[in-house]
């Protein structure tokens, strides 16, 4: 009996020294911050485990953890934190963003979807900034969910219709750019050579077909179309002399595009094998071609002008002020006017 009441007082004890010599949660939380101000990120870690675990509803204590996982790689720990954070607090934007950031890293769109609805549906509970940059993520998000459909609806279609093979193509980019934005570019480049193969087995079958029907023109321009659309895809792994044959192959197939030709003059200026003179042509050509693009005269005049032909300039600029709709480019064109009527008084002084 007394050995029990000495056994039962021991415990007591103890469990008064544990009691005594245990921080409060949120002392704990500071010298987790303090900790991860240090570098010390285990020590950190252990600091806010234990005062999650003392105080199950400290909500700042979970994010914060979820943050230190998260940067550790250990997703599926951070997710359950941020899910708890959410759970205590639902309107916690941060929590919500995290959570909508790893959904969306996994491709699972809807979820990351889900995660930032609320904050786009005008809750006034968020600040203004949270909403639109919730706004502006959910739009990225779409656009990959809607890629990613696109590319499954297409696969399932036959590819012996050529309009099928190409759509499929276009939709294989599509993605390779979109995870481009995202930062992927492994996962980017899989996409683009995948788009490339696709063409690439398309572009032989029309080869075929045009050299049995070279008088077709409906097939010429559908083959210069898919040379422009390569030459894009081309470009974006730096090969720029590939880029300018397929532009060039694309403009024999059908010389009335004038994308093609302002893309070749474009590309002929960084490539360098190309006189300056061979270089106007192409961007005259497309100004002839589509005179009512205001982009490829503002290059044309800055063309003229980079050779000191300021009267063929000026009247390019004055064509954009007159007629272009587009306000950006009028007053870039009467800034450029402004500099291209001094340079024309400069040389009206020489003798």
């Amino acid at each position: 009996m007394r050995c029990a009441a000495v056994a039962c007082f021991s415990v007591l004890i103890f469990s008064i020294l544990i009691c005594g010599c245990s921080k409060p949660p949120d002392e704990l939380y500071d010298e987790a911050v303090v900790a991860m101000s240090r570098g010390d990120k285990e020590k950190a870690e252990r600091k806010l485990r234990t005062a999650a675990h003392q105080d199950p509803e400290f909500v700042e204590a979970h994010y914060q953890l979820g943050q230190l996982l998260e940067g550790k790689g250990n997703v599926p720990e951070a997710i359950a934190c941020y899910e708890k954070v959410t759970s205590l607090r639902p309107t916690h934007a941060a929590a919500k963003f995290r959570l909508g950031e790893i959904y969306f890293r996994q491709d699972e769109f809807d979820k990351a979807l889900s995660q930032l609805q609320p904050m786009t549906e005008g809750n006034a509970v968020y600040s203004l900034q949270d909403k639109t940059r919730a706004t502006q993520y959910s739009k990225m998000i779409q656009a990959n969910k809607d890629a990613v459909e696109k590319i499954a609806e297409l696969e399932k279609q036959s590819t012996s219709d050529p309009s099928i093979l190409d759509e499929l193509a276009d939709a294989y980019h599509l993605y390779g750019k979109l995870l481009v934005d995202r930062q992927n570019p492994e996962r980017a480049l899989e996409y683009q050579k995948k788009g490339s193969d696709v063409r690439r087995e398309l572009l032989q079958r029309l080869e075929e077909e045009f050299r049995q029907k070279p008088s077709d023109r409906k097939l010429a321009t559908r083959l210069a179309e898919l040379y422009y659309k390569e030459a894009e895809v081309v470009l974006l792994t730096g090969d720029l002399t590939k880029g300018v044959d397929l532009l060039k192959k694309s403009i024999e197939c059908d010389p009335r595009i004038a994308k093609n030709y302002y893309a070749l003059a474009q590309l002929a200026e960084k490539e360098g094998s190309f006189s300056r003179e061979q270089i106007l042509g192409y961007v005259r050509k497309a100004v002839d071609l589509d005179p009512g693009n205001a982009v490829y005269r503002f290059s044309l005049a800055g063309f003229y002008c980079g050779d000191k032909r300021y009267q063929e300039g000026k009247r390019e600029l004055e064509k954009i002020i007159e007629s272009s709709p587009d306000p950006a480019l009028k007053l870039q064109a009467k800034a450029r006017l402004a500099q291209v009527e001094k340079e024309i008084a400069e040389q009206n002084k020489q003798p």
